[in-house]
């Protein structure tokens, strides 16, 4: 295990293929080449974050849920986190009509809701608003 003095978290490499970080995420080669040089500008903590979400893939599915799979972590306005028992994939309701909410109980067949979904580009985000 290598330790970088003055920099919370450890890379620790096992084998020539993987290395694994302090946040349990399992990494490339080059990731873990690219986070000692991230260590070494202090934005790990940045790039551990954009790897974990680039982990994350949701698919809006045509006349039914969000289907939310990878690494993630659902939480209530209060921050507290849903107890997810392990789970790598969930359900989460689009058509407001589940008993479960955020979660998907399947009441968009009985309700007829519909809506298909196609892939498209955003407009760019609005410019922040300057603090006075």
């Amino acid at each position: 295990m290598d330790e970088f003095p003055g920099r919370t978290g450890f890379l620790r490499t096992t084998g020539t293929n993987i290395g694994e970080c302090k946040e349990n995420r399992v990494l490339s080669l080059g990731e873990s080449l690219r986070i000692v040089e991230a260590y070494s500008t202090g934005s790990a903590r940045e790039f551990l974050t954009e790897a974990a979400m680039a982990a994350t893939k949701i698919t809006p599915s045509h006349n039914g849920p969000l289907r939310v799979e990878g690494d993630f972590e659902i939480v209530d306005p209060g921050g507290k986190p849903f107890g997810l028992a392990g789970r790598t994939k969930i359900s989460l309701c689009r058509c407001g009509h589940s008993a479960n909410k955020p979660f998907c109980d399947g009441t968009h067949k009985v309700v007829g809701f519909t809506d298909e979904v196609h892939a498209r580009d955003l407009p760019p985000p609005a410019p922040p608003v300057p603090k006075p």
